[in-house]
């Protein structure tokens, strides 16, 4: 949705006004299964520098 001349309240509304939903309007990155699958992957970078969890944990290493 584009913010800068629309809130995303109202722009949901009129969505769902004309039985639209808000995720077939959004870019793929903006989706909250993205950010999950994005987020856990950068969680996952930072806690191994930090701490080196990867060798010690088998089943986090299918998320690199």
């Amino acid at each position: 949705m584009d913010t800068k001349n629309i809130s995303c309240v109202h722009a949901c509304a009129a969505l769902s006004r004309v039985n639209k939903l808000p995720k077939d309007f959004c870019h793929h990155l903006l989706t909250m299964e993205s950010y999950r699958k994005h987020i856990i992957i950068i969680l996952i970078q930072f806690l191994d520098n930090h701490y080196g969890i990867m060798q010690k944990n088998e089943n986090l290493k299918n998320y690199r």
